[in-house]
């Protein structure tokens, strides 16, 4: 496999808090519009559920209710790519993927202007085949969108809340947060895939160095599945300097019963 390392250069804009990264404006906004309740229309398992042990290891089971909401979705934007929900936080919203970074920066799912945006995957993220998908989403006053990727940055918060679900084609998988870290935005790579194991491990390190706070986790803890990356990477932006990011990595875990 390719690495695709994109090194971050950015000029700063500062328009209503936010500041650019990897090109585009991602910034802390005071306003909020409801979401359309017709898109909440997937609910995700609970994140108490058991993790199957490695001996008694399952295959992922569609969901078909969950897969026809799914379609319901796709047949409305096929731009719409995934639902992400996070327990204990307003996280929970559908995911989108657009030709751009630029477009669900103030657009809903409906395609109409939206004062908070998306959430949306990197335009340059092949979803089906890297291991590692980079999600961003406003960090909003009113606590909605990404706001509350900074309550990581708590260490009891870390270590008591740190379940990701990621709904996709009909399959619940859930990702076990590791790393939270706050970054210059001209001084971070996006990585979205790796060659090997050997080069999975050094962005490990990179990370570890980097992080608040951190799991132990090298690349023999990631799980290799067909169809939906190995990690997850959420990006926000942060208030600890001018250009800061705040970037949480979680890891794909085993099938949820």
């Amino acid at each position: 496999m390719d690495v695709k390392k994109i090194a971050i250069t950015i000029l700063c804009i500062l328009v209503m808090g936010g500041i650019g990264f990897g090109g585009y404006k991602l910034g802390e906004k005071k306003g909020r519009e409801e979401i359309p309740n017709e898109i909440i229309v997937i609910n995700s398992p609970r994140v108490e559920d058991e993790i199957v042990e490695e001996e008694t290891k399952a295959e992922r089971v569609v969901n078909e209710e969950l897969l026809a909401s799914e379609n319901t979705l796709k047949s409305k934007n096929n731009e719409y790519k995934m639902w992400i929900q996070m327990p204990n936080t307003n996280i929970n919203y559908p995911v989108m993927q657009g030709p751009d970074n630029d477009i669900y920066l103030s657009t809903d799912f409906n395609g109409d202007y939206y004062y908070p945006g998306s959430i949306f995957i990197d335009y340059r993220n092949d979803i089906e085949n890297d291991e590692n998908i980079w999600i961003y989403g406003h960090h909003m006053k009113d606590e909605s969108m990404f706001h509350d990727l900074v309550n990581l940055k708590d260490e009891t918060y870390f270590n008591e809340n740190p379940y990701i679900t990621i709904l996709k084609n009909g399959i619940s998988y859930q990702y076990e947060i590791f790393s939270i870290f706050v970054v210059k935005d001209d001084a971070a790579n996006i990585v979205f895939d790796f060659e090997n194991e050997d080069d999975m491990n050094k962005y490990m390190e990179e990370i570890k160095g980097n992080s608040i706070f951190y799991r132990d986790v090298n690349a023999e803890d990631i799980v290799d599945e067909d169809g939906i990356s190995s990690l997850i990477t959420l990006v926000t932006c942060s208030f600890e300097y001018d250009g800061a990011r705040t970037v949480v990595t979680a890891r794909l875990l085993e099938p949820i019963r």
